[in-house]
């Protein structure tokens, strides 16, 4: 007799284990384990940075992200990020299909000349947070700032880890 057991997971990376004892009329008796995984969603951004380039005050920019699921399963997504940003996206929250991605567009619409930076995470159920670096820089017909990249996100951010950067002393990398 063929005897079919089902998993059907909940929860990722969650081991489940379940024993079964299967007896017969004449007194025999078969006993066995079934053991499972769920395996975590495979879910990337399809890059970690995105650089708007420079953009002259009170016009826009925008690019393209993605969320690439490469799971079998459906999953949801949410940015946290505030809806008045100079950075704002066409959509924060949403499912990315079983193998497929999201489209997601960002747009970059500075008022005031300077650097503009936010990294904004994103919540994946199921998954570890993931995050992209949105980097821009505005200028105007007076003011036209040296243009911020990531090398001096990173930077700084190593130098915060350390414990070497001062309060007084924001982003100075530029000279680099």
């Amino acid at each position: 007799m063929k005897l079919t057991v089902s998993y059907t997971p909940e929860l990722p990376q969650v081991i489940s284990l379940a024993n079964f004892k299967v007896s017969a009329f004449g007194g025999n008796e078969i006993r066995f384990a079934c053991k499972g995984q769920a395996e975590a969603f495979d879910v990337n951004l399809s890059v970690k940075t995105i650089h708007f380039g420079e953009v002259q005050s009170d016009t826009n920019t925008n690019r393209l992200l993605n969320v690439v699921n490469s799971s079998d399963m459906p999953t949801t997504f949410q940015f946290i990020t505030d809806k008045s940003n100079v950075f704002s996206f066409s959509h924060v929250e949403g499912t990315a299909k079983k193998n497929s991605s999201t489209r997601i567009i960002i747009h970059f619409t500075p008022q005031r000349t300077g650097n503009y930076y936010e990294r904004v995470f994103c919540m994946i159920r199921g998954h570890k947070v993931l995050y992209v670096d949105l980097i821009g820089t505005c200028y105007d017909i007076l003011t036209k700032p040296i243009p911020l990249s990531q090398r001096h996100i990173d930077s700084y951010r190593h130098k915060v880890i350390m414990g070497q950067h001062k309060k007084s002393n924001i982003i100075k990398e530029y000279d680099e």
